[in-house]
């Protein structure tokens, strides 16, 4: 009997040897590109060596995003992480649990999101108002900025369950309303519920996986969030097609407001029960002094939400593009109400809003402090460009896939969601590479690589002679790099923040992304606006009043039958317009691929050890702070968590190992 425990040991001991051999070989030949740029800098002049260096192999402190404490601290900054308390408060089954929760109410969102892309298409048309679909996602993209904001706020200052059920109740009033619109006002007040809603959920989904996940596992989990897109087109598209022939658009979005909060209840619950244990336990997630009433630590969360800095930011965002989105090309310049909303808006953009966030308010809306950083801001600029990229043309992508292609509706919803399959079944496959590799430059590198090599293809094979295949593959390239670009880039910008300052560098992503969007929307509205009605004039098929009526409803131009020269003429004039909107892209791609180069190679595993020891010591530091001064108002409690295995000189050793590792 010894002797078989004996063997089984040494073969374990010998299989353990021989995996990390191949891990060791493995990483050497993943390390080539790394060996050929020391060799490259080694052989230049010193001054040179220096610059070139600076800008495309920059050298990153580690210890520029660990938590420090600092006793002179105010009581109402001191606190701890939401990934200390989770650490405290949550077993590994209760967090499988949640997970499984919020993985079942992501797929709720997942299909309402794609199902309402289709839907947009024929409400505009409703109104009459197809030419304002670029107007639309501009409006939308300032409400999803500042909704993005508001939530990572609540999150920060209230709680994670009080910033979800917002958003919960927000989605559900906003899809409420889309059931009793007739107007395009009320549209526009029902999508400002609706985006308030819908982006402050998917921020959590973001939120809570960065208390939840290590770094090198982050890629992973936030992509399982998105995971219903996998199989998202065989739902929604036939869906879609099956409410628009037996109801309206109104009720297959407005059903959403039953369906979304429904599914949600398994995972509001158990944020709340864990809300009240971590309570219970002394514990204090909220910002606030525990000497004060409930309603005064309120009303100082509510003044750090900044919320006249957000309205001034959001109005002035609306009012300032979305005229420039309708008159561009027109004469719609001169008009009074025009020139009044371009005034208004530029005042709230440029003046009102930088006085307010730099000499009035103590909580500005970013924390700014972080954008000084170029390993935030570089990144930050990325995938502002893939999303500038892909909103120039994505607005009018369905109307093509409708007119020029011809396709039924489920068909065309299902190309329109090929990417986002790719992007999400790209993510999950090349997360274990990430998770093994630990770095992220070459991954964002390839990924602004095969995103321009996708743009390309899309371009190419968007001409009508073109077999339909053609632009499917296209659309998995595009899909593939960006699977390389949103999450990684979140990462990334996580990996150099601080994990008390998570909300806040989620915020800045997203501050990106709606920033991109909005620039590419108002050069989508303006090159649509611009170019269709004028091209269709060229035809000579259609009158006045026919290029209005197709310019402003999908239904007219379906009316004509596929053949026909009208039918024809309208196809290639879209055709036409597409090519317009797709070069822009192109130059887009290869800033973003010079901006890669010049990030930072982070090694994830060295920065999640750092990290985690900065963590402990600034734990170890509030517990004696707390011992000295009494109750303080900072209260950290053990009692339910486990002690770390371990003398005070092993500690000291895993930190001097640390510090080698760097």
């Amino acid at each position: 009997m010894p002797t078989t425990t004996m063997n089984i040991e040494e073969l374990k001991h010998k299989n353990k040897d021989t995996l990390d051999k191949l891990d060791k070989h493995a990483k050497y030949v993943f390390d080539f590109k790394d060996r050929q740029a020391e060799k490259f800098f080694g052989a230049m002049s010193p001054k040179t060596r220096s610059i070139m260096t600076f800008f495309f192999s920059p050298e990153y402190d580690y210890n520029s995003a660990t938590e420090t404490f600092d006793p002179n601290d105010e009581v109402e900054d001191l606190q701890l992480t939401h990934s200390e308390i989770v650490r405290k408060v949550w077993s590994r089954n209760q967090l499988i649990m949640a997970w499984c929760f919020l993985i079942f109410m992501s797929l709720a969102s997942t299909i309402m999101s794609s199902s309402f892309s289709s839907y947009i298409v024929y409400a505009s048309s409703e109104f009459s108002q197809m030419g304002a679909l670029a107007s639309v996602q501009i409006v939308q993209s300032c409400i999803f900025l500042i909704a993005r904001a508001l939530c990572g706020k609540l999150a920060d200052n209230f709680g994670r369950f009080e910033a979800m059920t917002i958003s919960v109740v927000c989605l559900a009033v906003g899809s409420g309303l889309y059931m009793g619109i007739h107007n395009i006002v009320t549209y526009f007040a029902a999508l400002a519920f609706y985006s308030v809603g819908d982006i402050g959920i998917q921020m959590m989904y973001e939120i809570f996986a960065a208390d939840t996940v290590t770094l090198r596992d982050r890629t992973f989990f936030q992509t399982i969030t998105l995971i219903a897109n996998l199989f998202t087109p065989w739902v929604s598209g036939p869906m879609v097609a099956a409410v628009l022939k037996n109801s309206t658009w109104q009720w297959g979005m407005g059903m959403w407001c039953i369906i979304v909060p429904g599914c949600s209840l398994p995972f509001l619950f158990t944020l709340l029960y864990f809300r009240i244990k971590a309570y219970r336990m002394g514990l204090r997630i909220r910002r606030g002094d525990p000497n004060r009433t409930w309603f005064k630590n309120t009303v100082t969360g509510i003044i750090r939400m900044d919320l006249p800095g957000l309205v001034f930011l959001c109005a002035g965002l609306i009012l300032f593009f979305v005229p420039i989105s309708f008159c561009t090309g027109t004469d719609n310049w001169k008009l009074g109400e025009n020139i009044a909303m371009l005034t208004v808006g530029t005042f709230l953009l440029y003046v009102v809003f930088p006085l307010w966030e730099f000499f009035f308010t103590k909580h500005p809306f970013l924390k700014y402090k972080l954008m000084y950083n170029r390993f935030v801001t570089v990144p930050g600029c990325i995938i502002g460009l893939y999303n500038m990229a892909f909103a120039i043309y994505h607005p009018y992508f369905q109307t093509w896939l409708l007119l020029a292609k011809g396709l039924p509706q489920a068909r065309a919803t299902n190309i329109h969601m090929a990417m986002f399959v790719a992007l999400t079944g790209t993510t999950l496959v090349f997360s274990p590479l990430m998770r093994w590799r630990a770095k992220l430059k070459s991954v964002l590198t390839w990924g602004t690589i095969l995103y321009f090599i996708g743009m390309g293809l899309t371009y190419e094979f968007r001409r009508p002679e073109k077999p339909l295949s053609t632009m499917i593959l296209a659309q998995v390239f595009e899909g593939v790099g960006a699977g390389l670009l949103v999450i990684p880039v979140m990462v990334y910008i996580q990996v150099v923040c601080k994990q008390s300052d998570s909300a806040a560098a989620i915020t800045i992503y997203y501050f990106f992304t709606s920033s991109g969007t909005i620039l590419g929307n108002v050069i989508s509205a303006a090159v649509y606006r611009n170019h269709f009605p004028k091209i269709l004039r060229e035809t000579g098929l259609f009158s006045e009043k026919e290029i209005q009526t197709i310019f402003s409803s999908i239904y007219a131009g379906l009316g004509y039958k596929i053949g026909t020269p009208q039918r024809a003429a309208i196809g290639a004039s879209l055709n036409t317009v597409m090519r317009s909107l797709l070069v822009g892209p192109f130059v887009l791609c290869a800033i973003m691929f010079c901006l890669a180069l010049t990030n930072a190679d982070i090694n994830l595993n060295v920065a999640q050890r750092i990290k985690r020891a900065s963590e402990q010591r600034k734990m170890d530091e509030n517990e004696g702070s707390t011992e000295e001064n009494g109750d303080a108002g900072l209260v950290v409690t053990n009692s339910f968590e486990e002690k770390s295995a371990g003398s005070s000189d092993d500690k000291k050793q895993v930190n001097e190992k640390v510090v080698q590792a760097v």
